[in-house]
């Protein structure tokens, strides 16, 4: 029923608002970030598969463990690839890639969606900035917490009509 995906809305912003405002300390643990990836695109599996949308997956396997809080990072990846799921829609195409660096371990998260303006693109990781009729704006807010708690970046390119792709990076443990 509306009256019951309201409720769902209200419920999803107020365990945002709280989440930002507690803002928990990552309770970091040497974690396979590929084990992490994988356990939440299972999910997502099954999720693009009704949405006819193509999911790209290419996880680099053997990376050396990493210290990181398995559920935030769980959350963060999440976050994104809903993000990108509602930007490209039916039809619509994602890849997702793990990679190892010299000094981290890089998530990319790019789709061929509408793509995001420069205006936009230096806000969105605000609080309560959101350009969808029903978001809450605090999503790309809580990921960015959650990265620069693990000394990590996340950074956004985007053209119009092309798509969007974002980059988090994680240094590799000292």
């Amino acid at each position: 029923s509306l009256m019951q995906a309201d409720m769902d809305r209200i419920e999803r912003i107020v365990e945002d608002i709280l989440y930002v405002s507690r803002a928990p300390r990552p309770k970091l643990a040497p974690r396979s970030l590929y084990q992490v990836m994988d356990d939440e695109l299972a999910h997502w599996k099954l999720n693009v598969a009704d949405k006819n949308i193509s999911l790209e997956i290419d996880l680099e396997k053997d990376l050396p463990p990493i210290m990181i809080d398995a559920d935030q990072i769980g959350r963060s990846i999440s976050n994104l690839i809903g993000n990108a799921i509602d930007a490209v829609g039916p039809g619509g195409r994602l890849t997702i890639n793990l990679q190892s660096l010299a000094t981290a371990q890089i998530i990319t998260i790019t789709d061929n969606g509408p793509g995001i303006t420069e205006e936009d693109q230096r806000k969105i990781f605000e609080p309560f900035f959101t350009t969808k009729s029903r978001g809450t704006g605090l999503g790309l807010a809580i990921v960015k917490q959650i990265i620069d708690y693990h000394k990590g970046d996340i950074t956004v390119w985007s053209e119009a009509g092309v798509g969007t792709k974002f980059t988090v990076s994680l240094p590799l443990t000292e």
